[in-house]
């Protein structure tokens, strides 16, 4: 049984297989399988289905039970919550996947969202950077060097993406209504106020450790002692 101190944080990653095992969809649930079903493309498909195997597998280690057995509800926006029926205990978590990585952020009472992204060629970066980000968000990227603009860029859809999960509010946030730059000083990033829910506690963006070629970010109720990274 895997155990979560207050205002811990622990980061699970894992790597798609070049050969999933094939009674890993026997995991998921039926409503899992059908959105599974409706990719077109073999490859998508396979990695939904790794991505929330990962994700039960992970939490039913915190949950002493099966990987079949962990219930899920969602909110309004549609962010998944663990059922009361799975004995939650006040778990929290969020999932997200990009490339061949799969990205699980968990803690106790707090809300949580991470983002994970493969830093890749993006023709359209000054666009979207014009379109999502603020000002300086924008001077932060073209300040870097060419060749780490990329990365720069990653870097700042990465915590916007976990804030806006964490919040659990959907598309309802724009993007550029919030900056998320960062000092060389500075472990994370606080909004002292949150415009964008009912209840507006404070919020803590912060970068976390990721494989070579991928940047990530969880966004979170502040409160954060630690965070622990776990592999499978």
């Amino acid at each position: 049984m895997s155990t979560l101190r207050p205002a811990e944080i622990h980061i699970w990653t894992a790597r798609l297989p070049s050969n999933i095992p094939p009674d890993l969809e026997s995991t998921l649930s039926p409503e899992e399988c059908c959105r599974a079903a409706r990719f077109c493309f073999a490859s998508h498909r396979l990695a939904y289905i790794f991505a929330h195997a990962v994700l039960r597998g992970v939490l039913s280690r915190y949950l002493t039970c099966h990987p079949r057995d962990v219930r899920f509800a969602s909110n309004s926006f549609g962010k998944p919550f663990l059922d009361a029926m799975s004995g939650d205990r006040g778990l929290q978590f969020n999932l997200s996947h990009a490339g061949d990585l799969v990205v699980v952020a968990l803690c106790v009472g707090q809300r949580i969202g991470v983002d994970v992204e493969e830093v890749r060629a993006i023709e359209s970066l000054l666009e979207i950077a014009d379109a999502h980000f603020t000002r300086s968000e924008r001077e932060f990227i073209f300040s870097q060097e060419p060749q780490e603009r990329r990365r720069a860029f990653f870097r700042i859809w990465t915590r916007k993406e976990a804030y806006v999960k964490a919040v659990g509010n959907g598309l309802s946030i724009p993007l550029n209504s919030f900056d998320t730059v960062l000092s060389s000083r500075q472990h994370g990033r606080v909004f002292d106020s949150c415009t964008h829910s009912v209840e507006p506690p404070a919020w803590q963006v912060m970068d976390v450790q990721m494989p070579w070629g991928y940047v990530a970010a969880i966004g979170v109720e502040t409160g954060v002692d630690e965070l622990v990274y776990f592999e499978l």
